[in-house]
């Protein structure tokens, strides 16, 4: 192929000369009766030279195009009449180019996208722009579904005449039911995270945050615009930007550890000084290209304060105490002095 020749080129090129001069077959003959268009367009066509110049470079484009198993690409005329057919497509969408040829395209489109004239609008939009993206379900040949990443383009002569349309299609439907199952698992990952009621985030393989629940707002008193898309250790001027948190995070992703319980002493903006305990893990979902981060936050300040009061309750009560053991045993022993061991309660006074 010639450099800077790219696909979208190749395809314009080679369906608009296809277009203009069909294979010739039982087939083709009956769609170039439709309406005469086939016939008038051959005597469009004078200069010999660059025909044969045509004709060679056909041979080329339709080798490379018939290579393109997995992609269907096929043309129609201005009215939707398909008029070409690559071995991709009958890979693809099950109809054999004997089978095809002559018959409207909307057969490869779901009866709800004809009723709503989808086919006729990518060929509007085509028309338009030049060409037109498709990404939704077509219909195969035995009926069935799947989902195609497509573009149809606008086909021109050398005089800028629109004489038809080419449709590029793939198959993707293992992609596209693998996103919309990664799509429905997040949505169920983030209602639970939402109902969660410890503050929690989830960052991005960069440190920026992919989302957080209502609990980590609420708790840190932020906003969702402040928050989201936001490097974690930017938040809030910054406050999450301690040493020992980076080396902690920076070794989940690479090492797949997990951080456990790890307390964070720091005064936050809007809340004042706070006792956290940070707990991190990666998160690893089948067909993403990239990993996250789970984080959960307690907020263990009042636990620390009970645990403070407690252990200076215990210290005094234990030194207020000691005095009064004392003076017990300073009278016990008195008494057993003046009294001897008569008294069975002495002994065990002392």
């Amino acid at each position: 192929m010639p450099q800077g020749f790219g696909i979208d080129k190749m395809l314009s090129y080679f369906c608009s000369y296809n277009l203009l001069m069909p294979k010739k077959s039982s087939s083709s003959n009956a769609t170039q009766s439709k309406k005469g268009e086939y016939s008038s367009r051959l005597s469009d066509r004078a200069d010999k030279g660059k025909h044969q110049t045509f004709r060679q470079d056909d041979a080329f484009f339709r080798q490379t195009l018939e290579s393109l198993e997995d992609y269907a690409i096929f043309t129609m005329d201005l009215h939707g009449i398909i008029s070409s057919w690559n071995g991709g497509a009958e890979n693809v969408l099950g109809y054999s180019e004997q089978e095809i040829i002559g018959q409207d395209v909307k057969i490869l489109f779901t009866p709800e996208d004809v009723k709503k004239k989808v086919h006729l609008k990518e060929m509007s939009g085509s028309k338009k722009n030049g060409s037109h993206l498709d990404e939704r379900y077509h219909l195969r040949k035995d009926g069935s579904r799947f989902f195609v990443s497509g573009k149809m383009f606008a086909l021109r002569d050398a005089a800028g005449k629109l004489r038809g349309y080419t449709k590029l299609m793939r198959d993707i439907t293992h992609r596209h039911v693998l996103q919309e199952t990664i799509d429905q698992a997040r949505v169920y990952a983030q209602g639970i995270i939402n109902t969660v009621r410890e503050p929690m985030l989830v960052l991005n393989e960069d440190f920026t945050v992919n989302t957080a629940n209502r609990s980590f707002y609420k708790t840190f008193k932020v906003t969702k615009p402040l928050t989201e898309k936001v490097n974690l250790y930017q938040l809030g001027n910054g406050q999450w930007d301690i040493p020992k948190l980076r080396m902690l995070l920076a070794d989940i992703l690479p090492l797949n550890t997990v951080v456990q319980d790890f307390e964070v002493a720091h005064t936050f903006e809007k809340i004042g000084e706070r006792n956290i305990l940070v707990n991190g893990r990666k998160l690893s979902m089948v067909g993403a290209h990239s990993a996250m981060i789970l984080l959960s936050f307690e907020d263990i300040t009042q636990r620390k304060q009970a645990d403070q009061f407690k252990n200076a309750f215990i210290g005094v009560a234990s030194h207020e105490l000691r005095g009064p053991v004392t003076s017990i045993k300073g009278y016990s022993q008195i008494l057993a002095g003046s009294f001897g061991k008569t008294d069975p309660i002495i002994p065990q006074l002392n």
